[in-house]
């Protein structure tokens, strides 16, 4: 999957097993269930988030 998962306020959980998210995690809380999952961050993601908040990455 690539994109931005934006919930500044909820719970993001990501399951599966051997999974890769590309972009960027915006969230409360971020869960994670199953085997191995690999989020890799990419800057030019940044610009489609709005300036006023505060950005948790994971």
């Amino acid at each position: 999957m690539t994109g931005i998962l934006f919930a500044p306020n909820g719970n993001v959980t990501l399951n599966g097993s051997d999974a890769c998210f590309v972009g960027r995690i915006v969230a409360q809380n971020i869960r994670k269930t199953g085997g191995k999952i690999t989020v890799t961050y990419r800057e030019d993601v940044d610009r489609f988030l709005p300036t006023t908040k505060v950005h948790l990455i994971a």
